[in-house]
């Protein structure tokens, strides 16, 4: 291996006619830098010897799959990190990264494409994939099965011919999905089908959910087969095809999000969706009914605090029949929520697809009409007092960053 591509923390390198150069210091590890022309054998034995603190930058070029990423472990202070640059773009086959019985790597900025699976997990902890762009997948842009601690942000994930965005399976505790991008699936956004303890999926934009590449329906988020506590906070939901929310066990939490022109309904409530709550919420929907819950779960649901503008379709449905909104009302559901006009910026554009503007218009009575009991972590994009405001852009977990590009005009 090449002495002028590895970079040992704190130290000098001796190159050829005796000269020195001083290099960056990296603690309890080492800079190593990969091309395209490295052969695939060898990227994978480095990555299998990275030691805690190992940073492994891919440079820009087009490098094939798959990357074998097991029984690599860092550590909590010094993970691994495998990072790409702009032009660094994994070609795969099969699996554009495989990651497994692996703790604390970091995988960062990398383009993957044309793979059956983006990246997928297994049997591992404290894994974080960040940054990077996922794309023209047959079945599943992230997929991760028994690992706990995973967290996933600031992704796009787009165009999963056959499958879901990302897939949760098996058991799992302290998953993050937070600040992504995941647009055309044919199937769900985000699946989470198996023991997965109080998942939290925080400020994500779904777009097209269930059309691609033929309108086959899903759902933006499916908590089902054992997942439980969700928390499913400031989230946007636009041109869904199929459910926005579909929930298959106990509570679970749905506060502060946005939901605009989902086909089927807002949330599908299954067998075991009980004690489910819907605060703060914006539904903007011209037909869905936004309620279909088994009638068994009612007793322990709650909904408040929401702001819905809708036509005039009912607002619960189950079993062939529908509940007006006073039935709605009188049922205690819903009491204290707004029924209105589009609260919003831009309603003129119209929905095509990013020209939507979400921030909520000064004037809208759905500044400070969330539930009194949740604040605006963050003034801006929280308008008027720390009182919550009604949507994606209020309450606790309201800090953006700038991946949500829709936020601007």
């Amino acid at each position: 291996m090449r002495l002028d591509r590895i970079v040992w923390g704190k130290c000098f390198i001796f190159l050829c006619c005796c000269t020195f150069l001083w290099v960056p210091i990296i603690a309890h590890g080492k800079i190593i830098q990969l091309t395209p022309e490295d052969s695939l054998i060898k990227i994978n034995k480095i990555i299998g010897k990275a030691t805690p603190g190992t940073e492994i930058h891919l440079l820009p070029g087009v490098y094939p799959g798959e990357l074998i990423v097991s029984r690599v472990k860092g550590t909590a202070k010094n993970p691994i990190k495998i990072i790409g640059s702009t032009g660094s773009v994994i070609d795969a086959k099969k699996h554009g990264i495989l990651i497994q019985n692996s703790i604390f790597v970091m995988i960062d900025s990398i383009e993957i494409k044309n793979a059956e699976r983006g990246i997928t997990i297994g049997g591992s902890q404290q894994i974080s994939i960040i940054n990077c762009i996922i794309h023209d997948v047959q079945n599943y842009g992230i997929m991760n099965y028994n690992s706990s601690g995973t967290t996933i942000g600031n992704n796009t994930i787009q165009r999963s011919l056959k499958e879901h965005g990302i897939y949760v399976s098996g058991e799992a505790q302290g998953i993050k999905i937070h600040d992504n991008f995941i647009e055309d699936t044919h199937i769900n956004g985000i699946h989470c089908n198996g023991k997965i303890l109080s998942p939290i999926i925080e400020r994500n934009i779904f777009h097209r959910i269930g059309y691609y590449p033929d309108k086959e329906g899903g759902a933006s988020i499916t908590i089902v087969g054992g997942a439980s506590s969700a928390l499913i906070q400031n989230n946007i939901f636009f041109h869904i095809y199929g459910q926005a929310v579909t929930i298959g066990g106990p509570g679970v939490k749905i506060i502060n999000n946005l939901f605009h022109d989902v086909s089927w309904s807002i949330l599908l409530g299954l067998q075991g969706a009980s004690s489910l709550s819907f605060f703060n919420n914006i539904v903007i929907e011209k037909s869905a009914i936004p309620f279909h819950i088994l009638e068994m779960n009612l007793n322990s649901f709650t909904s408040n605090y929401n702001y819905f503008s809708l036509k005039k379709q009912n607002i619960y449905a189950y079993n062939g029949g529908t509940y007006t909104w006073g039935q709605w009302r009188k049922m205690g559901f819903d009491v204290q929520s707004i029924v209105g006009d589009i609260p919003v910026l831009d309603p003129s554009k119209g929905l095509k697809d990013m020209d939507w503007n979400y921030q909520l218009s000064r004037n809208s009575n759905a500044v400070d009409g969330g539930a009194p009991f949740f604040k605006d972590n963050k003034l801006p994009p929280g308008i008027g007092s720390e009182r919550s405001d009604i949507g994606a852009f209020g309450g606790p977990a309201n800090g953006w960053n700038e991946h949500a590009k829709i936020m601007e005009k």
